[in-house]
């Protein structure tokens, strides 16, 4: 795993470039946040999981540029399939099976979400769940913009780890 300082060092240089890029890409700073946050999730668990990667910069470029195609390719499916079902609802239900996965899913995300430390429980919370603004979460929480994001990326790592361990 990388040390405090060279994430610390990556997360202060980087960051705001790569969020530049992909609100310039994307033309909206929500979608921008949101991807550049899992551009550095994504950038920590594959330093956790092999080792020193050797140009962070680019490594997180390349990756906010995947997340961004897989986001426009998703939107693509999403508008196509609104096009085809216009004005059409479906009505059919999720079997009971799907049901009882999707329940038990969502107990075991929640005790995830418990097991964070407070802070960083709370503005994970208020980001994700209230829909709050990282400048939002940080005037109510009264800490600065940077330590949300540091928040809600430790939240975001946090529930992938315990995902994966759910599913081994």
């Amino acid at each position: 795993m990388k040390s405090d300082d060279a994430i610390r060092n990556a997360y202060v240089t980087v960051y705001p470039a790569l969020f530049r890029f992909l609100r310039k890409k994307l033309g909206c700073a929500s979608e921008a946040a949101d991807l550049t946050q899992e551009s550095f999730v994504r950038w920590l668990d594959a330093a956790r999981h092999s080792g020193r990667i050797r140009e962070p910069r680019a490594f997180l470029f390349r990756v906010a540029r995947n997340l961004m195609q897989d986001f426009w390719r998703k939107e693509s499916r999403h508008a196509a399939a609104l096009h085809e079902t216009s004005g059409v609802l479906s009505e059919s239900a999720p079997s009971p099976e799907r049901e009882f996965h999707s329940k038990q899913q969502i107990v075991l995300l929640a005790q995830a979400v418990e097991e964070l430390p407070p802070k960083c429980r709370e503005a994970f919370k208020l980001h994700k769940f209230a829909g709050l603004s990282h400048d939002e979460v940080a005037a109510r929480m009264n800490i600065s913009r940077n330590m949300v994001e540091k928040h809600v990326i430790k939240a975001l790592l946090h529930l992938r780890i315990r995902m994966e361990q759910w599913q081994a």
